[in-house]
């Protein structure tokens, strides 16, 4: 089952999924007129979390959420372009840099895709296999020694000798995400909707292209663009949903066999001209 629950002495919410079988409802919610506002239905499928921005997720079976903040340490680390000026991200006083400015989906998706990582939340340790399982890093991310080691694999993964790897001093006060300056979300994606793109596409879609913290389903295809503006329930959590998730290269890759196989955005478009480039949902 799926529960939702306050976190005792913390102005937290819990999120927890436990076994296979997840009956959390999402309902929506209009601030405006909520005693007529629609309501639908739907389970959560997976919760994950991505900790350096580019890099293979993990699979949580719950989740603390704080007001004003996103998935615990989503996104709080990522890898600067060495051909990117180093004094724009000031890891004191940080500030939001467009993803190229980073090795990440969007420019290096073979890269990426050729790599698994796995985040321990108590160590901070980052653990890196290629894709026969083999551990090829594993380095603490908050221990300048194991930073310096992840860091100089990933200069050679990448061919980048000036990559840095980067984090706001204060690692929480920080998401390298794609939205506005200083915004933290959570991203949602509806599996109905992309059963139905991967259908009117005649390709299966694996919601991995996607990097979505919450994958759900059961809910009526491309009905979740209504949210914006609203607020949904998950359990007793309220998520504001802020915009929709406009798709850019990074989609292109097939995460199994690490080959460039689509361009999504301009498939999106051309099937769905009247959504655009658009999949998924960004909320707080």
């Amino acid at each position: 089952f799926f529960r939702l629950r306050m976190a005792k002495g913390q102005e937290a919410l819990a999120v927890g999924l436990v076994g296979t079988a997840l009956l959390l409802c999402i309902r929506l919610r209009s601030r405006r007129n909520a005693a007529h506002a629609p309501s639908e239905e739907g389970k959560v499928v997976a919760l994950r979390r991505y900790a350096v921005k580019g890099l293979w997720h993990d699979e949580l079976d719950h989740v603390k959420l704080v007001a004003g903040e996103s998935f615990p340490s989503d996104r709080r680390w990522a890898f600067l372009r060495g051909d990117t000026n180093t004094e724009e991200f000031e890891p004191q006083a940080p500030q939001w840099l467009h993803k190229s400015n980073f090795h990440c989906a969007f420019n290096a998706g073979e890269l990426v895709a050729q790599l698994r990582t796995a985040y321990n939340d108590d160590t901070h340790t980052l653990t890196v296999k290629d894709l026969s399982g083999r551990i090829t890093v594993s380095g603490s991310l908050s221990d300048a020694g194991g930073r310096t080691h992840l860091q100089n694999f990933f200069r050679g993964h990448f061919n980048d000798p000036q990559l840095r790897l980067v984090n706001a001093e204060n690692h929480d006060s920080h998401q390298f995400n794609n939205t506005t300056a200083g915004k933290k979300v959570i991203h949602l994606l509806n599996l109905a909707t992309l059963r139905e793109v991967s259908q009117a596409m005649n390709k299966e879609l694996d919601p991995l292209r996607f990097r979505a913290n919450i994958l759900f389903d059961c809910i009526t295809p491309w009905s979740e663009f209504n949210w914006v503006g609203h607020n949904i329930k998950v359990g007793t959590a309220t998520l504001k949903v802020i915009r929709r998730t406009v798709r850019c290269n990074a989609t292109n890759i097939n995460i199994s066999n690490c080959e460039f196989d689509l361009d999504f955005p301009a498939a999106l478009e051309k099937h769905y001209p009247k959504h655009g480039p658009y999949l998924g949902i960004y909320s707080e």
